[in-house]
């Protein structure tokens, strides 16, 4: 009879838009289990709906419903308190009576998750809808939990590990490790020289370390285990032998490297070397390996170096263009290039947004004039002289907006929603072309040339995603009109178009990561 009392008067189910589609991770709860979590990254939305239920067909007077998108950080040994480093609100309904089922629609938008998930020993990063639902005698509350994967890549400088185990007049080993910096999916390879062998070596083994740090002095917790071991050797070496090493890290359970999360926790990764003798001694010797997670989408089919252009040229309005993807989706991209002009690693990006649904067209403004990728920097007289020059011609941004327009609005008459992609150069031409009404949605990767006036005068939604080195304080008012914005701080100015370095994982990861984010938005205000 009790148990009537105290039963929750409504359901409340959370649904995540198309959490179908998305990657899910398993997340371990107790010992029998286990939670599917989806996939979210860093500056995507958080979308979904909320349906409340009312049991047996009771009248509900409650006072408000909210629904939040919390992150936070849970310590283990501190277990009242919840660090939360995100908290994003909206009321869903004011305080009133249901009397039947009712569903909420909610949309946290481009949300910036700074951490990646995480379940360790002594602490758990996680991000969570969380609704309530206000009453007099108790709040009734639900909770949804997503998983959040982030690619924040280490610096481009990945050094070979050298180092030596020695006893004076009795061993000296040198071990040498490919890098220091591995993705979750790396192989390690190495070597080991035996320059000196005097004690009887029976067994040899590698493992990994995984070490979680908790807390602050005096309160820290460090907490150790061991993600993998192996033998590398059975039995005595001698002098001048030299063993191979080659460990593949896909097969474990690894996370990328923490270090100092939200001054709360860290998780760092050790390849541990040990030897033991015939005398059960162990002599070993501990280094650290960075993690990172580098992007696993369905984009990376595309991406290549040396790659090969899937469209087709047509002669438009009297220019050379590159055409991909099919009209029958109504929506168009209409590209303008960097100052390199027609180049294959920027009709690959063409190619990404085709394979997602659009009509892509970049004309050929610059033709024969566009630079030499051997051109940059402008470091010579002979160089800015050229670069001049095609400012002045071909290259003058101001006078390629009437023919950039006559795209969009061909297409528009057509019945395409229309949109405008610019890299570098290219961007102050279709953020011009944002004034007018012919452009539904802009966006530009690493703009140049952008002044404040541009945004003022902007009558298209804007995203806009520039580098490391582009000039903040220009970024500041497109940052603030912005309907997606991210700031690639790893990367350098070119990293979307032709300068592209795809055979680099930081630059790689980058350059994937914005056509992501560039199909997101354009499939969110083409619609």
């Amino acid at each position: 009879m009790a148990a009537y009392f105290f039963a929750q008067p409504v359901d409340i189910d959370i649904k995540l838009e198309n959490e179908e589609a998305r990657k899910m991770v398993d997340v371990k709860l107790d010992k029998d289990r286990v939670q599917s979590c989806p996939v979210y990254f860093d500056g995507e939305s958080v979308v979904g709906s909320v349906t409340v239920r009312v049991r047996d067909g009771r009248k509900l007077v409650h006072d408000g419903i909210k629904v939040e998108y919390v992150g936070c950080i849970e310590l283990f040994y501190d277990r009242g308190n919840h660090h939360e480093f995100l908290s994003l609100s909206q009321e869903l309904a004011a305080p009133g009576e249901m009397r039947q089922a009712q569903t909420f629609e909610f949309s946290f938008k481009n949300v910036e998750k700074q951490f990646e998930s995480y379940q360790g020993i002594n602490v758990k990063l996680r991000y969570f809808v969380r609704v309530t639902l206000s009453r007099r005698m108790a709040d009734v509350v639900k909770e949804r939990d997503t998983w959040v994967h982030s690619y924040r890549m280490p610096p481009d400088s990945n050094n070979s590990i050298k180092m030596e185990v020695g006893i004076e007049d009795c061993l000296h080993i040198e071990f040498e490790y490919n890098k220091s910096k591995y993705h979750l999916k790396d192989v390690i390879v190495g070597k080991i020289y035996f320059l000196l062998v005097r004690i009887k070596i029976k067994h040899m083994e590698l493992s990994i370390i995984r070490r979680e740090t908790t807390g602050a002095a005096p309160n820290q917790y460090n907490e150790s285990e061991t993600i993998t071991k192996f033998e590398i050797m059975d039995g005595a070496p001698v002098r001048g032998e030299t063993i191979p090493i080659r460990l593949f890290l896909g097969g474990f359970e690894l996370t990328p490297t923490f270090r100092d999360v939200n001054k709360k926790f860290s998780t760092r990764y050790y390849l541990n070397l040990v030897l033991i003798d015939e005398e059960n001694r162990r002599y070993f010797k501990q280094q650290e390996i960075t993690v990172f997670r580098i992007p696993e989408s369905p984009l990376t089919s595309l991406l290549s170096a040396d790659y090969q252009p899937k469209g087709s040229f047509e002669t438009i309005n009297g220019l050379k263009t590159y055409i991909t993807g099919e009209k029958s989706s109504k929506k168009a991209i209409v590209v303008t290039q960097d100052i390199f002009g027609m180049r294959a690693l920027t009709q690959q990006g063409c190619d990404i947004l085709a394979s997602k649904g659009f009509y892509v067209v970049m004309p050929d403004f610059l033709g024969d004039d566009a630079l030499q990728l051997g051109d940059v920097p402008f470091d010579t007289p002979e160089k800015v002289e050229k670069r001049n020059k095609l400012f002045a011609g071909k290259g003058n941004p101001q006078g390629r907006v009437p023919e950039y327009l006559k795209f969009g609005e061909d297409l528009k008459a057509e019945g395409f929603k229309v949109g405008g992609l610019g890299y570098c150069w290219g961007a102050k031409i279709t953020f011009l072309a944002g004034a007018s009404d012919v452009y539904t949605a802009v966006a530009a990767a690493h703009p140049s040339l952008l002044e404040p006036k541009d945004a003022e005068n902007m009558k298209a939604v804007v995203a806009i995603y520039p580098s490391s080195m582009e000039d903040p304080v220009m970024m500041e008012p497109f940052k603030k009109i912005a309907k997606d914005y991210k700031l690639y701080s790893e990367t350098f100015h070119g990293f979307a178009a032709a300068r592209a370095k795809l055979d680099e994982p930081v630059h790689k990861a980058a350059y994937e990561d914005v056509y992501k984010r560039l199909v997101s938005y354009f499939q969110e205000y083409l619609a």
